[in-house]
């Protein structure tokens, strides 16, 4: 297997086991790799893995921001799942 395929599916297990609870975003962001090979998709994702973390408080509050940032993750999930 292509060692970006490889990350590619390593990255979407950490963004499943954020919106699992399994794992916190800063602990999804300290196992992120770093990528050899430049790939728009885990960039975006850890764009939005970033925001995820630092907006915790704004979706204690607003459940529309929690469902939007949540589907944000599970878009993302799938695209580094299937887009390789």
């Amino acid at each position: 297997m292509n060692k970006n395929i490889k990350t590619r599916k390593l990255c979407a297990e950490l963004l499943q086991k954020v919106l699992a609870g399994e794992i916190t975003p800063q602990d999804a962001i300290q196992k992120w790799p770093t990528c050899e090979s430049e790939d728009r998709d885990l960039e975006v994702a850890l764009h939005q893995l970033y925001h995820y973390r630092d907006d915790d408080d704004i979706r204690a509050k607003d459940l529309r921001y929690k469902k939007l940032q949540t589907e944000e993750i599970r878009k993302h999930i799938e695209i580094l799942r299937t887009k390789t």
